[in-house]
Protein backbone atom coordinates (compact mmCIF):
# COMPACT_ATOMS: atom_id res chain seq x y z
CA UNK A 1 0.00 0.00 0.00
CA UNK A 2 3.21 2.36 0.65
CA UNK A 3 4.33 1.48 -3.23
CA UNK A 4 0.88 2.80 -4.24
CA UNK A 5 0.80 5.92 -1.92
CA UNK A 6 4.53 6.75 -3.22
CA UNK A 7 3.58 6.03 -6.73
CA UNK A 8 -0.07 7.81 -6.98
CA UNK A 9 -1.14 4.80 -8.54
CA UNK A 10 -4.60 6.20 -7.71
CA UNK A 11 -4.17 9.51 -8.72
CA UNK A 12 -5.13 11.79 -5.91
CA UNK A 13 -3.65 14.68 -4.43
CA UNK A 14 -5.67 13.85 -1.12
CA UNK A 15 -4.02 10.35 -0.73
CA UNK A 16 -0.40 11.10 -1.19
CA UNK A 17 2.00 11.85 1.73
CA UNK A 18 3.72 15.45 2.50
CA UNK A 19 7.14 13.86 1.94
CA UNK A 20 7.34 10.28 -0.13
CA UNK A 21 11.19 9.92 1.54
CA UNK A 22 9.64 10.28 4.85
CA UNK A 23 7.85 7.26 6.06
CA UNK A 24 6.42 8.80 8.88
CA UNK A 25 4.55 11.19 5.93
CA UNK A 26 2.28 8.52 4.34
CA UNK A 27 -1.24 7.98 5.29
CA UNK A 28 -0.35 4.17 5.01
CA UNK A 29 2.50 3.39 7.74
CA UNK A 30 3.33 0.22 9.33
CA UNK A 31 0.04 -1.82 8.47
CA UNK A 32 0.14 -3.66 12.54
CA UNK A 33 -2.96 -3.90 14.96
CA UNK A 34 -3.34 -0.66 17.14
CA UNK A 35 0.18 0.77 15.97
CA UNK A 36 -2.17 3.73 16.58
CA UNK A 37 -1.18 3.86 20.24
CA UNK A 38 2.22 4.56 19.23
CA UNK A 39 1.13 8.16 17.74
CA UNK A 40 -1.29 9.22 20.67
CA UNK A 41 -0.96 9.57 24.49
CA UNK A 42 -3.22 7.96 26.89
CA UNK A 43 -5.13 11.29 27.05
CA UNK A 44 -6.35 10.90 23.28
CA UNK A 45 -7.15 7.70 23.87
CA UNK A 46 -9.26 8.18 26.34
CA UNK A 47 -10.59 11.03 24.55
CA UNK A 48 -11.60 8.68 21.90
CA UNK A 49 -13.01 6.23 24.35
CA UNK A 50 -15.11 8.49 25.83
CA UNK A 51 -16.05 10.04 22.06
CA UNK A 52 -16.78 6.10 20.74
CA UNK A 53 -18.71 5.37 23.91
CA UNK A 54 -20.75 8.69 23.48
CA UNK A 55 -21.43 7.39 20.20
CA UNK A 56 -22.57 4.23 21.23
CA UNK A 57 -25.10 5.12 23.32
CA UNK A 58 -26.48 7.55 20.71
CA UNK A 59 -26.90 4.71 18.52
CA UNK A 60 -28.13 2.22 20.71
CA UNK A 61 -31.74 2.25 20.03
CA UNK A 62 -31.02 1.99 15.81
CA UNK A 63 -28.88 -0.86 16.96
CA UNK A 64 -31.78 -3.11 18.95
CA UNK A 65 -33.66 -2.41 16.19
CA UNK A 66 -31.58 -2.73 13.16
CA UNK A 67 -32.63 -5.43 10.70
CA UNK A 68 -36.36 -5.82 12.18
CA UNK A 69 -38.08 -4.22 9.14
CA UNK A 70 -38.73 -0.91 11.54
Amino acid sequence: MQRIERENTLKSIRLNGADLNDPESLKVRRGRVAAYGEYLTPGDLDYMDAKLAALDNLYADYKATAGRGN
